[in-house]
């Protein structure tokens, strides 16, 4: 598990170095958010979007050592659906 926090950690800091950036909060508002909608699929007037929202935590109880142990991800919630325009970040 320490193994897991300490490479998350590393990943975190080789990216806001390779930003030039020492926080996440110095990253831009809306880039500091995940949530994405894309057209995947247009015919005639309809455009098919998928989207992702925001990540949310996920905790389960793994066995680790033969001890149970809680654990923290993330998920995120998938939509799909149609529109007659397509959707921009504008």
């Amino acid at each position: 598990m320490e193994d897991l926090v300490r490479i998350g950690g590393e990943v975190e800091s080789l990216t806001l170095r390779t930003l030039k950036l020492n926080t996440v909060d110095a990253l831009p508002d809306r880039e500091r958010h995940v949530a994405l909608a894309a057209d995947v699929y247009a015919y005639n007037e309809d455009v098919l979007e998928e989207a992702v929202g925001a990540a949310d935590a996920l905790y389960v109880v793994v066995e680790i050592n033969g001890l149970p142990v809680l654990t923290r991800g993330a998920i995120f919630s998938y939509y799909e659906f149609t529109s007659r325009t397509r959707l921009t970040d504008e």
